[in-house]
C-alpha cells in the first residue's frame, strides 16, 4: 500500500468517526429537547383534602402513541406529572372518571380501554380499578 492510499484510508477512517460522533451529539441533544405534552383531563381530591388524583393524556409526538394516566401527589404539590406517582396507565386515549370515597381512590375504566399497568395501592391510599360499560 503506497503512502497515498494510506493516507486515503486514515482520512476516510477520521471522516467516518467524526459523522458517528456527530451523529451521536445530536440524537443526545434531540431526545433533551423532546418534550411531551400532558393534558390534564381531571383532577380530583380526596375527601380529606389531602391527595389529588389526576388523569391526563400525554401526547410525544407522531411516532408515538398518545397514553392515559392516572397519578397522585398531596395536595400540598403541583401537578409535575415527571414527578408525580403515576398508579395507571393505559393505551391511547380514554375517558377515565375519578371518584374517592374515603381513602380509596376508584377509577372508573371503560371495558374497551387497554389498561397496561395498575397499582393497588399508594401509601395509606387504595386504588380500585373498575372496567366500566
Amino acid at each position: 500500500m503506497s503512502r497515498r492510499q494510506r493516507t486515503i484510508l486514515l482520512l476516510s477512517v477520521i471522516l467516518v468517526l467524526l459523522a458517528l460522533v456527530a451523529h451521536r451529539v445530536i440524537t443526545i441533544a434531540s431526545l433533551a429537547y423532546m418534550k411531551c405534552d400532558d393534558r390534564v383531563i381531571q383532577s380530583t381530591p380526596s375527601a380529606s383534602g389531602e391527595y389529588v388524583a389526576s388523569s391526563f393524556v400525554r401526547n410525544c409526538g407522531a411516532t408515538s402513541a398518545f397514553v392515559t394516566y392516572v397519578s397522585l401527589r398531596h395536595a400540598s404539590q403541583p401537578f409535575q406529572p415527571a414527578k408525580d406517582s403515576s398508579v395507571v396507565s393505559i393505551a391511547n386515549r380514554c375517558p377515565v372518571t375519578l371518584a374517592w370515597s374515603g381513602n380509596e381512590l376508584r377509577i372508573n375504566v371503560p371495558k374497551s380501554c387497554y389498561v397496561e399497568s395498575e397499582e393497588r395501592s399508594w401509601g395509606p391510599v387504595k386504588i380500585a380499578v373498575v372496567r366500566a360499560e
